[in-house]
């Protein structure tokens, strides 16, 4: 590939360009060439029009860049550098940003943020927060070896609890039947019932108290 310096002047814009570059990409494209210079050519066709790399272009004439890098392309036809312009653009779209390797890449710069296309505060937010997260993560689900201990005691204790209760449920239907029955074999043999009501026929009415939930059972 041969490169060759063309007076921006003599660099051309096309009629038709696929991309739109908006004011924040021009700032960025002068910041990254303040800090790196040219670092890919403009590609031309013979005329000097622009085939790839408007928005350098109007980067450099922002800056007052009077020579620029330039790779001129020679015996295409129109077609062809109709789908340079489009391809160029468009493979560039397909791919995609690697966020984990990126972040992994700028915390070896060690506070040093000043990189092109990135807000040098908003990076410093990113990472800070990024290292808390980390801390988080590292520190979450962690136990210290006492409150590991008290907690497998609460669980042995809590096994044990549910173990009687369970007992309990399973020996309560049985006992309350034994009471109920005799409550009322007690009324039948005519000893006297718990409680008695008297309805409105002036008979007496017997009843039982349930030694269990304490309603009222109506002989």
């Amino acid at each position: 590939m041969k490169t060759q310096k063309y007076n921006i002047k003599d660099v051309h814009y096309p009629e038709k360009n696929v991309r739109i570059h908006g004011s924040k990409q021009i700032e960025e494209l002068q910041r990254s060439y303040n800090k790196f210079g040219q670092i890919r050519p403009v590609v031309v066709d013979e005329k000097g029009v622009i085939l790839a790399g408007n928005g350098l272009v109007e980067a450099l004439e922002g800056l007052g860049v009077e020579e620029v890098e330039v790779l001129p392309m020679k015996n295409l036809t129109q077609n062809d550098k109709t789908k340079l312009m489009i391809a160029d653009n468009k493979i560039y779209n397909l791919g995609r940003d690697d966020n984990d390797a990126m972040f992994e890449l700028l915390e070896t710069l060690e506070g040093d943020y000043d990189v092109p296309g990135f807000d040098e505060e908003t990076l410093q937010e990113l990472l800070a927060d990024l290292d808390d997260v980390d801390d988080n993560v590292m520190d979450y689900g962690k136990i210290e070896v006492d409150d590991r201990e008290e907690f497998e005691k609460a669980g042995e204790r809590l096994e044990e609890r549910t173990s009687r209760a369970e007992e309990r449920r399973a020996e309560q239907p049985e006992e309350g039947h034994v009471e109920v029955a005799s409550a009322f074999r007690s009324v039948e043999e005519g000893s006297t019932p718990p409680e008695d009501d008297e309805n409105s026929q002036g008979n007496v009415r017997k009843s039982v108290r349930c030694p269990h939930c304490n309603g009222t059972v109506w002989l």
